[in-house]
């Protein structure tokens, strides 16, 4: 239900939005300040860890980070509850699952071939506390104003863009409107005159139509081409006053027909 209160988003707005940008940098400086302050200082904090250790330490805290990060990053909005619904989303649990399985597989039974060590309780509870602090940076970003990671330029610009593109397409849509409303028009007034008319021989003595008349009459749109992006929202913005332009413009040649035969 909270993806149907979400407000949509427009047909030319980007694949990443800017709370993702957002998230995107704020993730990445606690990440390259986490496994930085690790790998190089880590002695001084853990002076009874071996080398080999310290990367199996630095390693899995990394891959814990990514792990937490997924379930922060359930959230596009900046609303902080990111476990909402997610008993419900069995696909995510199974691939949680899976994921956790596969790196406890990797530190114990990964030996030489991924170059790790096994952990003992107090490494694991290291790597899993610093894998914890993609939450609280997650909740800690959302509660920033875009404003301070993306430059006000680029928000305005963002912003101008989309709203020109809303009033570009509309303008376009009612354009094709307007044409096939004129063509209906010409198409009643053709109607008229055929009814209007006296027998064959005064139908004989009517000039035929031009070339420029004809091609006018047949085309319902004489105006520039469209893009191929607007096909669609022509099509749709144009089917329901051209139905209402047609019944329009066929209903006195109803009446008249009703009329002659009464007559």
């Amino acid at each position: 239900m909270e993806l149907l209160n979400r407000k949509p988003e427009s047909k030319g707005s980007s694949l990443i939005s800017l709370n993702m940008w957002k998230m995107i940098f704020g993730q990445s400086i606690v990440q390259l300040v986490v496994i930085f302050v690790l790998n190089f200082h880590g002695t001084h904090f853990f002076p009874g860890w071996e080398n080999d250790t310290l990367k199996t330490v630095v390693f899995n805290t990394f891959v814990w980070l990514q792990i937490f990060n997924e379930i922060n990053c359930r959230r596009l909005d900046n609303k902080l509850n990111v476990f909402s619904g997610i008993s419900r989303n069995s696909f995510f649990m199974v691939i949680m699952i899976v994921m956790i399985g596969c790196q406890t597989a990797i530190i114990f039974f990964g030996g030489a071939a991924f170059s790790v060590t096994p952990l003992d309780c107090q490494q694991w509870l290291v790597s899993v506390g610093l894998g914890f602090l993609s939450l609280p940076a997650g909740a800690l970003v959302r509660l920033i104003p875009s404003k301070f990671f993306i430059p006000s330029c680029i928000l305005d610009r963002t912003a101008n863009t989309d709203l020109e593109r809303v009033i570009e397409n509309w303008d376009d849509a009612m354009e094709v409107i307007q044409d096939d409303l004129r063509f209906f028009k010409r198409l009643r007034g053709q109607a008229r005159l055929k009814n209007s008319a006296p027998n064959t021989s005064t139908i004989d003595e009517e000039a035929p139509p031009s070339d420029e008349e004809s091609r006018e009459s047949h085309s319902p749109s004489t105006s520039r081409p469209l893009p191929s992006s607007l096909y669609s929202i022509n099509a749709a913005s144009t089917i329901v006053p051209g139905l209402i332009a047609l019944s329009t413009a066929l209903s006195p040649v109803a009446l008249s027909d009703k009329s002659s035969n009464h007559e």
